[in-house]
């Protein structure tokens, strides 16, 4: 009968039964990731001989290949995104377009930063938060946006139609809010 121990994945913390004599590099089951377990040490330059065993020795032998793979892929997405959410901002309809890039974006960049604390010591860590925040900016514009053209889509059916122009020329508003009381332009040439 063999005997098995357990030790903690230096991955994803998950325990695994190896036997007690076995040797190598492994595959946490659960997470994939490498690690060596009771592999001798490297000889040293000196004497050509290793250095004295204390025991087994679990190693972190993992890559964040796939991290910086989907880290490019959050930044890329984060960027169109916020680019047409400038247009989502002027038609309703770019804005429910744009959530296809968003949506995407977000949770590939939330899986990221999930993942980056499997490696903290990742030379991506920078171009990860780069594609988080993209995303996250992304999706407040146009969520934002998709918000004032429905509270706009709602207000709109109570105006007669006719709009008020603003001096200032940056906005309209419903000729019903001209001269109640309330300054609805910016520069207030709704109540002069």
């Amino acid at each position: 009968m063999q005997n098995m121990v357990e030790i903690l994945c230096p991955h994803c913390d998950e325990e695994i039964e190896l036997d007690d004599d076995s040797s190598g590099v492994f595959a946490c089951p659960y997470c994939d990731g490498e690690f060596e377990w009771n592999v001798d040490p490297t000889p040293s330059k000196s004497g050509g001989k290793g250095a004295e065993n204390k025991g087994p020795e679990v190693s972190f032998n993992g890559d964040d290949t796939s991290l910086r793979t989907y880290a490019i892929i959050a930044v890329v997405l984060g960027s169109l995104a916020a680019f047409t959410s400038i247009c989502s901002a002027t038609i309703p309809i770019f804005g429910l377009c744009n959530l296809l890039l968003v949506l995407p974006g977000v949770v590939i960049s939330f899986m990221n930063k999930n993942k980056l604390k499997q490696y903290p010591e990742s030379s991506h860590k920078g171009m990860v938060n780069a594609g988080f925040w993209l995303a996250v900016a992304a999706g407040s514009i146009t969520i934002l946006a998709q918000i004032v053209w429905l509270v706009l889509i709602l207000i709109a059916p109570e105006s007669s139609g006719e709009w008020f122009q603003c001096a200032d020329g940056f906005g309209e508003i419903p000729i019903e809010w001209v001269n109640d009381g309330d300054i609805d332009c910016f520069d207030g040439s709704d109540e002069s």
